[in-house]
């Protein structure tokens, strides 16, 4: 759900049920926003698009855990006709409606009621960590031909338009910044949708003029990591003496929280230890005495873990140092908002009895309720290091360092010629955050690889689709490149990219480039029209294959069949070559004649190369 944490703080809210405090930021701003649809004309009943409207997601699939109140607050929402998916007890005035891969067995609660599919789920989101999921084409087209088989009404892609997680906003814990879901309109905003009589657009990424240089780095501190004293420096922001929400002291203000807690001069702590953390937070890293002793943080989606380091104290004052991480909140699920992030421990010193024997029997020291101070974000966030007007003030430009954590590193770069979209490749770094010409561009988490044992060389899309059936990308990062919006850039040539390296990682792979059409492939069966189309600025310059009959395989992968016209290739070829795009009459007539037999099923497949109009003349951005 995209509540704010703000929203959180509110006295006697409570998310999602019938509750006055809730019930009335949710009156407020729903009614803002229809009463900026309506001032745009943009309702059916006005002229406009929008045919209906949903007042909540998936209510059904947690409704249970608020009991009466969550009756109540349903039986709320229905003061309006509104969609409501996943709602089988929708009440008379609204309808209930279907999400998933397939719905064509879903019937509504009432048979006055339209059978609607609010979420034909194309793909899925990625978490770091995970593969690129594709769902295939084919598979999507039968699912939604069933639906309407079996009585559909209307149906909806979830997601038709990816886009980026631009800032700090992502869709829940772990979710990765590009959203593109295998999106039919992907965030670049160029098609790349499906092999049922239309294009399949292959996007590539190419040098630009401008950006063929190599980058110059300039780099400085986090002063986290700088000591005085032997102690971790920082304003405190508050003090406790028991261990806090981290979304609470934070206020979602920062992904980084710092909680240190400072030893007496006691001869019980002078001596080899094991400090163990138990945190929810999703990156933890410790520190004592201003050393670095550990780095650790959940995997597999999970959002707890216990954290493990060897340390040594010494005689006198010591310190501990914990900077927890967050990857966004937890967002779905009864009572999410009041699930609690990072250091809640315990936090234990742990000794062995005997000659450290850690299996064996434990002396355990608990730190959880002594007194613990609290530092929101980082040194570079408070001084806005990300600017584009501090980006520009000289930072150290000799002995870049590498594989070393909490660095901030910038670069200069120009803007890209022509209006291809643009991204920025963040290969090598390990995980932190980019900004370009201060403008977030999102998380990053390049060293977060992907498992290597679950995917397939080839998509199959006959056999009901699961979220795991067709993934690639198998150890590799999650997200490798970065959409960097044309508004992000600047005119004058002068463009900063600042990152904040939290894992340790080197900038040298990064690299801009820009995205667009390479090759497009398209199937159409006899009777039909094919159609190619490059992107803008371009032209088909070759024709890779071209097959009328019964070809076989996929874009890029296309194969001959046991027969074809000999015409085709050459007819393809001087009605497409040198041309933006073309449409061709799938026919013998046209194509030439095949010798298949007549009752076999004909069609052209064909794979063209786009190339730039080289007397076209290119803008910048």
């Amino acid at each position: 759900m995209g509540l704010p944490v703000w929203l959180h703080y509110i006295p006697n809210m409570e998310f999602r049920t019938h509750n006055r405090a809730f019930m009335e930021e949710m009156k407020t701003f729903t009614s803002k926003i229809v009463d900026m649809m309506q001032d745009e004309t943009l309702f059916a009943i006005q002229g406009g698009p929008i045919i209906i409207a949903q007042i909540e997601n998936e209510y059904g699939n947690v409704m249970h855990a608020y009991g009466n109140n969550g009756t109540q607050y349903l039986k709320w929402c229905v003061l309006a006709s509104w969609v409501m998916s996943q709602q089988s007890d929708a009440p008379q005035l609204m309808i209930d409606s279907s999400n998933g891969y397939y719905c064509d067995q879903f019937q509504p609660n009432d048979n006055h009621k339209p059978k609607i599919w609010t979420e034909n789920w194309t793909g899925g989101y990625k978490n770091w960590g995970m593969q690129n999921p594709h769902r295939p084409a084919e598979d999507v087209a039968y699912a939604v031909a069933k639906f309407f088989q079996f009585g559909g009404t209307f149906q909806n892609y979830y997601m038709y338009h990816g886009g980026t997680n631009f800032k700090r906003i992502v869709g829940g814990p772990y979710v990765t910044t590009s959203y593109d879901y295998d999106a039919p309109l992907d965030k670049y905003e160029a098609y790349n949708t499906a092999k049922v009589n239309t294009q399949t657009t292959i996007m590539v990424k190419k040098d630009n003029e401008s950006l063929e240089y190599a980058l110059k780095w300039q780099w400085r501190e986090e002063p986290f990591v700088q000591m005085k004293d032997g102690l971790i420096t920082g304003i405190i922001d508050l003090t406790a003496r028991k261990l806090l929400d981290q979304k609470v002291v934070t206020n979602d203000s920062s992904d980084y929280l710092c909680i240190d807690i400072k030893g007496d001069d006691d001869p019980s702590w002078t001596k080899e230890y094991r400090l163990r953390v138990h945190t929810s937070g999703h990156v933890l890293h410790v520190f004592v005495n201003g050393k670095h002793v550990g780095t650790q943080h959940a995997k597999n989606g999970q959002f707890k873990f216990v954290s493990e380091s060897k340390i040594k104290l010494t005689t006198g004052k010591n310190e501990i140092s914990l900077l927890s991480t967050t990857v966004g909140l937890p967002n779905y699920g009864p009572f999410f908002d009041n699930i609690e992030v990072g250091v809640l421990g315990p936090v234990q010193l742990v000794a062995a009895v005997g000659d450290y024997d850690y299996d064996d029997d434990e002396i355990v020291k608990d730190l959880s309720k002594n007194k613990w101070s609290y530092k929101v974000g980082l040194h570079g966030e408070h001084e806005m290091h990300y600017s584009y007007e501090n980006s520009l003030k000289i930072w150290y430009t000799d002995a870049i360092p590498t594989e070393r954590i909490f660095v901030w590193y910038k670069t200069t770069f120009k803007s890209p010629i022509g209006d291809d979209p643009v991204v920025v490749d963040l290969s090598g770094l390990g995980k932190g955050h980019a900004w370009v010409n201060g403008n977030s561009i999102g998380r990053y988490w390049s060293s977060y690889l992907a498992d290597e044992n679950v995917c397939s060389p080839k998509c199959d899309y006959r056999g009901a689709y699961t979220s795991n059936k067709c993934l690639s990308m198998c150890a590799q990062p999650s997200q490798r490149w970065y959409h960097v919006p044309c508004s992000f850039l600047r005119d004058d040539d002068q463009n900063a990219l600042v990152l904040f390296e939290e894992l340790g990682g080197h900038p040298y792979d990064v690299n801009f480039l820009t995205v667009t059409v390479g090759k497009v492939c398209a199937n159409a069966y006899e009777g039909n029209t094919l159609e190619l189309a490059c992107n803008k600025n371009q032209v088909i310059s070759e024709i890779k294959f071209a097959n009328f009959g019964l070809p076989k395989g996929e874009c890029e992968s296309f194969q001959k069949g046991n027969c074809e016209s000999s015409e085709a290739l050459s007819v393809i070829k001087a009605q497409c070559i040198g041309k933006d795009k073309c449409s061709i009459q799938v026919s013998e007539k046209t194509l030439g004649p095949t010798r298949c037999r007549v009752a076999e099923n004909r069609r052209l497949a064909v794979e063209a190369v786009c190339d730039i109009n080289v007397s076209g003349e290119g803008r910048k951005h």
